[in-house]
């Protein structure tokens, strides 16, 4: 029986380290070699992304970001369980937060904008997480009587989402309606596309009651993992009003996306719909060692994501948590591919590449402080 999530994301998870090397080709010994990294930070692969894994093939760059490997289990110097203090970040949150601190899922890490952690679930557990280690958060803040379930069984969908979770939403957005600044909400995770359509429809009519906030910004791997998650009642940015466009709520989508690999023919269609929806799509990418570290490599997946119509947002140098140190280039390595990349690409096609460092007040641009200290 498909769970919950899997209903919502069209696809089944496997779970099961013997599953995936008998779907791969490889070793029956593997998993047994894998088990103790796998109980640090368990295994997750959505059943719609094996078709562009290679068979037989550690060295996959797909499968590689999601396959345990015993490096997880060696302690290196100057990697930690949460390398952008959020936890500490919880004890700076409003005295008026909805959840107890040390809990809470809204974050301001910047000014004007406000980061919700929208849901501790995701469409796979990438190894390289920097949340990796963190306590699951709760699943924010759409509790289960708004649902799917129970809208179909009330005569306006509408006027049940407003009548029913307008007092909750109050009180969860409280700190950010009595704050003029905040213009942008963004919405991480987890992921916040393993919410349903009608928890997200839910939560995007609240949050256009707040004046002050013109852009929801989405952070997700879900259009790229699970493409047809994007159906046909996912949804859509309101028509643009030329008399009164400045109350318009304007919806971005930054995908995240490690290597050219995993964009298909499946993959672009979804970006296309979600461009026909009204979406402002933009990357991120993790530079990620055997995955990604060379020009070819990186200039094939910008190159890619462009045509798509997507626009290079972010390269990010690895967060140095605990587990993920194997996957660490040095910033010098960045920097060189930088370089390479722009004499291969056009402006629009090369990202920032940054950093991101607890307490500074935006993420750090490398080609402007290089030697900027984590």
């Amino acid at each position: 029986m498909p769970s919950r999530l899997e209903k919502t994301l069209h696809t089944r998870f496997i779970t099961d380290l013997n599953e995936l090397c008998e779907r791969l080709n490889l070793s029956k010994e593997l998993s047994s070699s894998l088990k103790e990294a796998t109980n640090k930070y368990s295994f997750l692969i959505p059943e719609s992304l094996l078709d562009r894994v290679k068979i037989n093939d550690l060295n996959d760059p797909v499968l590689k970001q999601f396959l345990p490997s015993p490096q997880e289990l060696e302690k290196k110097e100057g990697f930690v369980r949460d390398p952008l203090s959020e936890s500490s970040a919880d004890e700076n949150a409003p005295v008026d937060a909805p959840f107890p601190k040390g809990n809470s899922c809204l974050l301001q890490k910047y000014a004007n904008r406000v980061l919700i952690i929208s849901s501790n679930a995701c469409a796979g557990h990438c190894r390289f997480c920097f949340r990796r280690n963190l306590h699951p958060r709760p699943l924010f803040p759409i509790p289960q009587e708004f649902s799917s379930n129970r809208n179909e069984e009330a005569n306006n969908a509408a006027n049940f989402r407003e009548k029913d979770s307008s007092a909750y939403f109050d009180q969860v957005f409280r700190s950010v309606r009595i704050n003029p600044n905040v213009n942008e909400v963004i919405l991480s995770g987890g992921d916040p596309l393993t919410l349903s359509n009608d928890q997200l429809k839910t939560l995007l009519d609240y949050i256009k009651t707040i004046r002050t906030v013109k852009r929801v910004r989405f952070h997700s791997r879900v259009p790229i993992l699970v493409p047809d998650r994007i159906d046909d009642d996912f949804p859509a940015c309101e028509d643009v009003d030329p008399s009164n466009y400045g109350a318009m709520l304007v919806l971005h989508l930054v995908v995240h996306v490690n290597s050219p690999n995993e964009i298909n023919n499946r993959v672009a269609k979804a970006l296309l719909e979600l461009r026909k929806r009204g979406y402002v799509l933009t990357s991120q990418t993790t530079l990620l060692k055997g995955i990604n570290d060379t020009r070819d490599t990186l200039v094939e997946l910008f190159e890619k994501l462009a045509n798509c119509g997507v626009v290079p947002y972010y390269l990010h140098q690895l967060d140095r948590v605990q587990g993920a140190a194997h996957f660490e280039t040095t910033v010098k390595k960045g920097l060189q591919l930088m370089k390479q990349i722009s004499e291969r690409l056009p402006g629009y096609a090369v990202p920032k590449y940054v950093r991101e460092i607890p307490g500074r007040k935006s993420k750090v641009n490398l080609l402007a402080e290089p030697d900027a200290d984590f």
